[in-house]
């Protein structure tokens, strides 16, 4: 099946299936027409790389989940449920992410963690720690990325003030030669390479601060959103909402990750090997559909919501 015509039929069948999902779709902002709005440059990133999760985009969400059951209910002869009402869908509900690598990133609090958050507002992110139940080893961390700061602060100023003294001498010792003393330009010449080796300790001390800095900080997890339940641990986790749970559910039906699977068109043990978990290698028809689903994507908010699809360099 081509992707166009693969298109077509998971916009008919989800309009069917999902007579509410459009409610799910995503909006533009509104902002000046000589840029693009954040959900644009998200939309547009998402689709760059198919294989990361979409589960928090409402649509993809709902073509991925509507496709694959097309999909494996042809293939595995009706086993997989997809009358509206009757899927087998796990409940949502907001959970406190695990501790994990950290990178700048906002929280509803318009706050980013970086370093200099750390060390000038070490409390801020000590609260966020408590709430994710951090150990006392990622608590000092927080006290220990402050003292690195600090110190690379001062290093920074030894380090500048000793390259502008050298800056400042190095033009006077052609002056002095011209002049013809020798005396003084020795003398010059052992304060630049004095100030030089300054400049240099200076440099090295900052490596290994930035070393042991980076290090620590990407042991800490993001700051928690504010609106995140506290507990302490899943069984205190609040739900959000629910979606095709009503009444006890069918035991006849495969999950779609299995049914991907007994296709052969889904392999995770192999997508670990090659990037970790929470990633996929999809094969054959699989891959194909993902590829459908993708052009759909693009071409409905293209063609149908105003959006200019854009190809920027992918790193």
């Amino acid at each position: 099946m081509c992707p166009s015509l693969a298109k077509s039929r998971l916009q008919k069948k989800a309009k069917k299936l999902c007579p509410g999902w459009k409610s799910t779709e995503v909006k533009k902002k509104q902002g000046p027409k000589n840029k693009t709005s954040t959900t644009k440059q998200q939309l547009l990133k998402q689709n760059s790389d198919p294989h990361k999760e979409a589960s928090t985009q409402g649509e993809m969400q709902v073509c991925r989940v509507v496709g694959m059951l097309l999909l494996c209910s042809r293939a595995l002869g009706g086993a997989v449920g997809i009358r509206a009402g009757g899927l087998r869908v796990r409940p949502l509900v907001a959970r406190a992410r695990a501790p994990r690598a950290s990178v700048a990133l906002e929280s509803s609090a318009g706050l980013t963690l970086d370093e200099r958050l750390v060390a000038e507002e070490p409390e801020t992110v000590r609260t966020s720690l408590r709430r994710r139940q951090a150990s006392e080893e990622v608590l000092g961390a927080v006290d220990r990325i402050g003292e690195l700061t600090r110190e690379r602060a001062a290093l920074v100023e030894v380090g500048n003030a000793a390259r502008a003294q050298r800056k400042a001498l190095s033009p006077k010792i052609g002056a002095l030669l011209k002049a013809g003393d020798d005396g003084a330009v020795e003398s010059l010449k052992a304060e630049v390479a004095a100030a030089s080796e300054e400049a240099a300790a200076a440099d090295a001390k900052m490596e290994v601060i930035e070393a042991e800095r980076g290090a620590l900080f990407a042991t800490l997890p993001n700051l928690l959103d504010a609106r995140t339940p506290n507990g302490a641990d899943e069984q205190d986790n609040q739900c959000v909402f629910e979606w095709g749970t009503e009444g006890p559910l069918p035991m006849d039906r495969v999950w779609h990750d299995e049914a991907a699977t007994k296709l052969g068109g889904l392999d995770v043990e192999a997508a670990a090997k090659l990037a970790g978990s929470r990633f996929a290698v999809l094969r054959g028809p699989i891959a194909r559909m993902e590829r459908a689903i993708a052009n759909f994507f693009l071409d409905m908010h293209t063609e149908e919501h105003g959006y200019r699809e854009v190809n920027v360099p992918f790193l």
